[in-house]
């Protein structure tokens, strides 16, 4: 399916799509420290055990969007994520992934910071 995801960008939404892009996205780290990473798209939850070094984090995603009749936030325009909802990613170095599964996996955490 087509899966997309946006980030918050001032008072606009920028659309990080399945390939990567100029982008980058910003996430937490295992201190809870908020770092940022190049965007590169999507991988799936099997290929990204397969890389050495790799760490899952909490990407924050501001919505989620997906063209699969069967994924539920496919209705209304996509999914905007509450304030203690993240993107699960996948870090390898300086870069960033949205892991999926069937969809995109969307888990808990602590509420974002204001603004964010």
């Amino acid at each position: 399916p087509m899966l997309r995801a946006y980030r918050r960008y001032h008072c606009s939404l920028i659309e990080l799509g399945a390939h990567p892009i100029c982008a980058h996205v910003l996430y937490f780290d295992k201190d809870n420290e908020l770092r940022r990473a190049n965007w590169c798209g999507f991988i799936g939850a099997a290929e990204a055990r397969t890389f050495s070094g790799a760490r899952s984090v909490r990407l924050l995603i501001t919505k989620i969007e997906s063209d699969d009749a069967l994924d539920p936030r496919r209705r209304f325009g996509g999914h905007l994520l509450e304030r203690t909802e993240y993107v699960h990613g996948c870090l390898i170095g300086t870069n960033a992934w949205g892991i999926v599964e069937r969809h995109m996996r969307v888990i808990d955490g602590p509420e974002r910071p204001a603004g964010l």
